[in-house]
């Protein structure tokens, strides 16, 4: 469009990664070295982390076009959201292996034998990954297995990840700790400094110019490299623009001028164009509305979620009383008679036996009395129990009467005000078990 204008033999800020543009910053030079490093010594996997548009795309095909030889194979994916044994498939296309009627395991010990030949032949097989973030969870889990595949000294595969920073938070999965601790060789790029974007622009410029002429003022070039963040792509954006915009006004080199009448096209339009803007306090407005909302929200969240607690209450009290099933062990236990005082203190998870009033012949808390000073007269005595870890109403009635249902909890409960809810009893409390009417020992 404007290389006649310029004098480009091509255009200079295409968005397509091209290795014939590569720049190399510090971190883009420690990506390629770590990848190369990684291949040559045969590790299993190489990861290359960094935020969209810094060049690992860049990267990756420059060092795919620089292995463009014999002793090594490779396959490059662009997009990775496929199965395992999709992946295997490329692999076994790429190599020229049938597959068909295998299973996935089957497969992983074909492509094993396969790797061994060409390990044989001294050649070595390549699988690099871009945009790795999208792969499957399930798939790179697999992946680990075809780390299983090497000799005694060398690995027979080498897998190669590109993916942004967030792609380590996938790696974090629980799933996927044996893989991420497969991962032998880790580089990052980071994004350019201020003057890396500036040499960054010259540098695409005088691979592309024929003449060799200034395209951008030094002050032009200064604006574009602070706005874009040190991010390439972001860079290619704005000095693409500003070209075209160069070119409609039949102006080289494009000054600062014109790169701020990009810049601000780029912005919202009534900032960029001095509209009138709508009053300071719309924006306020406009959050305390949005607070506003959410709170409500959140209220009418509460509420329905206690309207639903309190509808699954009820339809629990309405069900039909079920007697309880009550351990055999248990019933006996408690059916049997009282044990000798000294014995009793020491098993009866109601405490000792109360003394008894020899002129009255009552009882303060449970316990048999001695019958031969009133053998007749023996009131029958309340019982009185600790509440202890772990234990539940149903299974202290259990052991005062025997057995036990909902209206003997419920008993109990109307004689211990400290009992709000026959469901829950508080540790260290002291619960009385009173004696059981006939009505409710009917019930059992």
């Amino acid at each position: 469009m404007y290389n006649d204008f310029y004098r480009f033999s091509r255009e200079p800020f295409n968005i397509t990664p091209d290795p014939a543009f590569l720049y190399l910053s510090p971190t883009h030079q420690e990506a390629l070295a770590s990848i190369v490093y990684g291949i040559e010594n045969r590790k299993a996997f190489v990861l290359v982390t960094g935020e969209v548009g810094t060049g690992k795309t860049s990267v990756l095909r420059a060092f795919l076009q620089d292995i463009k030889r014999d002793d090594i194979r490779y396959i490059y994916i662009i997009n990775p959201n496929i199965t395992f044994r999709e992946f295997l498939e490329k692999i076994f296309r790429e190599l020229q292996v049938q597959a068909e009627g295998l299973t996935t395991t089957r497969m992983v010990e074909r492509l094993n034998r396969v790797l061994v030949d060409e390990y044989v032949e001294g050649r070595n097989f390549v699988v690099v990954i871009d945009e790795a973030q999208n792969m499957p969870v399930e798939t790179l889990e697999s992946m680990r297995l075809l780390s299983n595949l090497e000799t005694s000294t060398y690995k027979l595969i080498q897998i190669v990840f590109a993916a942004p920073p967030e792609f380590e938070n996938i790696l974090d999965h629980p799933r996927l700790q044996s893989l991420k601790q497969r991962i032998a060789v880790r580089a990052k790029i980071l994004p350019l400094s201020a003057e890396e974007s500036e040499e960054y622009i010259r540098h695409r410029l005088s691979v592309a110019s024929i003449s060799g002429e200034p395209v951008f003022t030094e002050r032009a070039v200064k604006i574009i490299a602070a706005k874009a963040g040190g991010i390439p792509r972001v860079i290619n954006i704005l000095c693409d623009n500003a070209l075209v915009a160069g070119l409609g006004y039949q102006q080289k080199p494009v000054d600062a001028k014109i790169v701020r009448e990009v810049l601000a096209n780029q912005q919202p339009l009534p900032a960029a164009r001095g509209r009138a803007r709508g009053p300071s306090w719309v924006p306020a407005a406009a959050g305390f509305l949005a607070v506003l909302l959410a709170v409500l929200f959140l209220l009418l969240y509460k509420a329905f979620d206690t309207l639903e607690q309190h509808k699954a209450q009820i339809a629990k009290l309405r069900q039909p009383i079920v007697r309880a099933k009550v351990d055999p062990v248990l019933r006996e236990r408690a059916l049997a008679p009282s044990p000798a005082p000294l014995q009793e203190a020491a098993t009866n998870p109601f405490g000792p036996p109360a003394a008894v009033d020899k002129r009255s012949g009552s009882h303060d808390s449970w316990g048999p009395g001695p019958a031969a000073d009133h053998p007749k007269r023996v009131m029958q005595p309340l019982k009185k129990a600790v509440v202890r870890k772990d234990d539940t109403l149903f299974r202290l009635t259990v052991q005062a009467y025997g057995f036990s249902n909902d209206r003997v909890m419920e008993f109990v409960k109307q004689n211990n005000p400290s009992i709000k809810d026959v469901r829950k009893i508080e540790e260290g409390a002291t619960i009385v078990f009173p004696p059981l009417d006939e009505s409710l020992k009917e019930s059992r």
